[in-house]
C-alpha cells in the first residue's frame, strides 16, 4: 500500500470533496423517476417504448417510466447504492470528470440506445424502466474500483 488512509479518512475525503452541485446531479435521477411515477398513468403509458411503433421520444423517455412501486424502488435503491459507491471511488481517485462523462452518457444517451437495441429481438411488447441504466452503472463499478486501486495501491 502507498499510505492508504483508514476507512474513516475515505469517508472524510468524499465528504470534503463533494459539492452541492454533485449532490444535486446525483439526486436528480431518483427525483425525476419519482415525479414520472407519480404522474397520471395515461401519461406514463404514452411514454412507453412500443416495439411495434417505436419513436425517438419514447425510446428515451421509457427508461424513466415505472408502473409498479416495487420496480421503481428496486431501480432507485440499486441506483443509489451503486452510484454512491462509484462516485465515491471516482472522487477519491481523482476521476470526477470521467465519472460525469460516464454518468451523463448513461442517463442521457443510453436510454435511447438500449430501447433501439431491444428492437433486435422481434416481439410484440414494450419496454420501460430504469433497470438497463442501473445495470450500466453496475458494469462501470469494476472500472471505478480498478482506478481507485491503481491510485491508492501499488
Amino acid at each position: 500500500m502507498t499510505g492508504e488512509p483508514p476507512f474513516d479518512s475515505v469517508f472524510q475525503a468524499v465528504r470534503t470533496r463533494t459539492t452541492v452541485a454533485d449532490v444535486a446531479v446525483l439526486v436528480a435521477v431518483p427525483l425525476v423517476l419519482t415525479i414520472v411515477f407519480r404522474s397520471p398513468r395515461e401519461m406514463r403509458s404514452s411514454l412507453v417504448f412500443e416495439y411495434t411503433d417505436p419513436s425517438l421520444l419514447t425510446a428515451f423517455a421509457s427508461a424513466f417510466v415505472h408502473f409498479d412501486r416495487t420496480h421503481l424502488l428496486v431501480n432507485v435503491g440499486t441506483y443509489a447504492v451503486v452510484v454512491a459507491v462509484v462516485f465515491a471511488l471516482a472522487v477519491t481517485s481523482g476521476h470526477r470528470r470521467q465519472f460525469y462523462v460516464v454518468f451523463f452518457n448513461f442517463v442521457l444517451v443510453f436510454p435511447t440506445l438500449l430501447s433501439y437495441l431491444n428492437l433486435s429481438a422481434v416481439r410484440l411488447s414494450a419496454g420501460f424502466g430504469f433497470s438497463g441504466i442501473v445495470m450500466a452503472f453496475t458494469g462501470y463499478l469494476p472500472v471505478a474500483l480498478a482506478e481507485y486501486a491503481e491510485t491508492h495501491f501499488d
